[in-house]
Parts: C-alpha cells; structure tokens; sequence
C-alpha cells in the first residue's frame, strides 16, 4: 500500500509515525537510520466527531486531535495492524476492543500523568544502542547529559518515562497475547526480558564505544534509567557505578525490557504493521 490515506480510512488501533522537524528528530533519524522521530495511536473520533490520537509528551499520555498532532511534522505515515495470518486489525478475527480498552487504561484519568517523555530521552537511547560512525563520544556524553537531567526532572516528578513507540507497543502487547508484536533487528539483548519475541532474530553482539568514559556514562544512563523504570537489579547496578566497579553498557543494557528500546522505525520495521499510506491534511 502507500499513496494517501484520510483520517476517515483509519480505525482505532491504527498508529502514526511521524517525521518531525527540528534538531532532536534529525539526529533521533540520523542514529536510527530511518525517517521517522515519533509515534502514536489512533483512538477514533470523540463524542464530537473529532479524531484523536494518545501520544507521549513531557507532561504524560495526551489525547489530542490529530490535527493538533501532525501540524508540525514533515508528514506523518499511517500503519495498520496484521496478525501472523495476515489479517488486519477491524477483520472479523482481529477484534479492536482489547487494544481499545488498554488504550483507554493509558489515557485515563488516574493513568495519564503517571509517565513522562521528551525527545532527548528516545535520542539518548539511540546513542546508548546503536553505534554510527562519525558520532563522536564526546557527542554521545553531551546528549546523555541532558537526558540524565530530564530522567532526574521525571523522577522527582514521581513520573515513570516512556518513549514515544514504547507507548504505542506497550498498547499492543499489554491488550492481548495476540497481540505481541514482532521486532526486527532490534539492537536489545535476547536474555533477561519479559517478552520473547526476539528469540528468532537474535542480534549479534552488542555496540561498542571508543573510550571508558563514553561506556561508563551509557552503562551509568541505563542504569538510572531502569532505576526510574523500577526494573529488578537496577539499584544494585546504580550502587556498583557509584563504587566504580567494573560495569559495561552490555550488563546495563540486559536489565532492561524490550519494550523500552522500540523505536518508531522498529514498528515501521514489524511485520505486523502495514503502511496503509501519507496522511493526508
């Protein structure tokens, strides 16, 4: 499929993905070697006709219209969902409503301020998982830097982060078992995950970086990370950095789960999403 689609050829469950504008979305395309920056999920239209997405933003899971959405993108690509029997979501065997229902758990209102997101937190995962040539670690240290910042801001806050796409897989994977999705080339560990989707393409070894101190701030960025996530071993990870012992990005790296590492390209990348098309204005 491509070509363009309206917002009135869409169903609820469908996603967006989006190509931004502004620095953070260049380099968020530039480490993931892909188009797109963000991601959300359709919710259908309201009480007043009016089409509405869920979407990570500093301040929690908002619902906003998708005209308010996409205004400031580039252009945005909308996927629809297909099971391993290549049918889609709306067919009679693909029922909406569970994808609805934990939709609608994020959005609600005891729910919604509960995570928090901002850009530099999807690039500083980037820096953390993938290894592009010309990045210096003096770049990556920088950008993990201000993240660290944010993630402190969101802790305080009493906020869990979540990227953009984490959002929007949790919403698959958390409705039904039938839901899982599957990742290709993820650049996540196999082991110590709750999902095993990965387990048929495994990856091949883990990135490297070009000093101690670029390894250290990932491993100890991970770490924190997984701490605000309320992973298990992530304080005992966070007191050995403090210690100094020995500690790579790779251990850092293997307590987190996958769902945290999914970009939007990864879903652009799934075979259980198909691009229906560009949306049109």
């Amino acid at each position: 499929m491509g070509g363009k689609v309206s917002v009135s050829d869409l169903i609820a469950g469908d996603i967006f993905l989006y190509q931004g504008q502004g620095f953070l979305s260049s380099m968020i395309r530039l480490l993931d070697g892909e188009p797109y920056s963000h991601a959300s999920i359709y919710m259908g239209k309201d009480q007043d006709n009016v089409p509405r997405v869920a979407e990570m933003l500093g301040n929690g899971v908002n619902v906003r219209n998708v005209a308010t959405s996409v205004s400031s993108a580039n252009y945005v690509d909308a996927y629809r969902y297909v099971n391993a029997d290549h049918e889609p979501l709306g067919s009679p065997t693909v029922d909406p409503k569970p994808l609805v229902d934990k939709i609608g758990f994020f959005t609600s209102p005891i729910n919604w301020q509960r995570y928090g997101y901002e850009q530099i937190l999807l690039l500083a995962m980037l820096c953390s998982t993938r290894r592009v040539p010309g990045v210096a670690g003096e770049v990556i240290r920088r950008v993990l830097d201000s993240a660290s910042e944010v993630l402190a801001q969101l802790i305080h806050a009493g906020q869990e982060p979540m990227i953009c796409s984490e959002l929007v897989y949790r919403c698959y994977t958390e409705a039904s078992p039938s839901y899982e999705l599957l990742i290709l080339g993820s650049d996540t560990p196999n082991a110590q995950t709750p999902y095993g989707m990965l387990a048929n393409h495994p990856v091949e070894g883990t990135p490297s970086f070009d000093d101690v101190a670029t390894e250290r701030a990932i491993a100890t960025f991970l770490a924190n990370y997984s701490l605000a996530k309320g992973r298990k071993g992530a304080v005992e990870t966070r007191d050995k950095l403090s210690g100094f012992a020995p500690l790579s990005a790779t251990v850092a790296l293997s307590m987190l789960a996958v769902a945290d590492f999914v970009t939007p390209n990864d879903l652009s990348k799934s075979p259980n999403f198909q691009k229906l098309g560009t949306l049109s204005a």
